[in-house]
């Protein structure tokens, strides 16, 4: 009978769905970021008062916010830096991109409005420069 394998199969597929909900969707939602970074407000979060889904990731970089700024505002799709991810995930979804190395002179700019990738689906919402760049 063909009806225990697809039983099976659902039943499979259901106890991923829950342990994904369960488990990995809250650690991952909030990687990196501690209990006063999840819950201080951020900016433009008044544009969406009731979100169904709230994300804050964070990492620690032990410098000054100056040193960072002009790596974070170069990121993006080609010509421009990257994403500084991991370099085999952004080639296992087929992306054909390579993290720079160095400061890009010419992408030390961003403004509202702007997309940063070639599909224009990151854009530039709000730029407080050496503060916060929310896409």
């Amino acid at each position: 009978m063909r009806i225990k394998p697809i039983a099976a199969g659902a039943a499979l597929a259901t106890a991923g769905g829950i342990a994904f909900t369960s488990v990995v969707r809250p650690w991952y939602s909030r990687w990196g970021a501690t209990d006063a970074e999840i819950d201080r407000p951020m900016p433009l979060d008044e544009r969406i008062p009731d979100p169904t889904i709230t994300t804050t990731m964070a990492i620690t970089i032990n410098t000054r916010p100056e040193a960072i700024w002009p790596w974070l505002v170069q990121i993006g799709d080609p010509p421009r830096a990257g994403y500084y991810s991991y370099t085999w995930i952004e080639k296992l979804v087929g992306l054909d991109i390579e993290n720079a190395g160095r400061i890009l002179p010419e992408f030390q700019a961003v403004e509202v409005g702007q997309a940063i990738d070639r599909n224009g689906t990151m854009v530039v919402q709000a730029v407080d420069p050496g503060r916060s760049l929310v896409l």
